[in-house]
């Protein structure tokens, strides 16, 4: 993530996402999924003394991606795991948003956020806890 905050009250933030790979088993079927992105915010921070909460509302792109596979079923000559019988892929682009808290020390803050996006198939959520350097 790098943004601005060129007043108190406004910022702007640029995040690349990655929801990592999970990977889902259902009797001898196995899913793999992989979402990940880029998004493109506006925040307002409100006026609270020692912390700073902020909402933050803006523009994301996700691509999102599908695989199962049943590896007793034969690709071939030999049975092969990597062979898909069912495979989507998708890119969404639309509304993401926001909030959060920033404790501040000197020019180090502890920040924990909400994210939720819309991605065709369903609305991925992202909670983080992190360490942001002000410069």
């Amino acid at each position: 993530m790098v943004g601005i905050r060129p007043i108190s009250l406004f910022g702007a933030e640029l995040e690349y996402l990655d929801f990592g790979h999970p990977r889902t088993s259902v009797g001898t079927t196995t899913n793999d999924v992989s979402v990940h992105g880029s998004g493109a915010f506006a925040l307002l921070f409100l006026p609270i003394p020692v912390i700073d909460v902020f909402v933050k509302g803006g523009y994301a792109r996700l691509q999102a991606s599908s695989t199962s596979y049943d590896p007793s079923v034969s690709c071939g000559v030999a049975p092969n795991p990597n062979c898909p019988y069912a495979s989507w892929h998708g890119t969404t682009s639309d509304f993401a948003a926001g909030a959060g808290a920033q404790f501040k020390i000197g020019s180090l803050a502890v920040r924990g956020e909400y994210e939720q996006f819309r991605v065709e198939g369903g609305n991925p959520k992202f909670i983080s806890l992190g360490l942001t350097w002000t410069l």
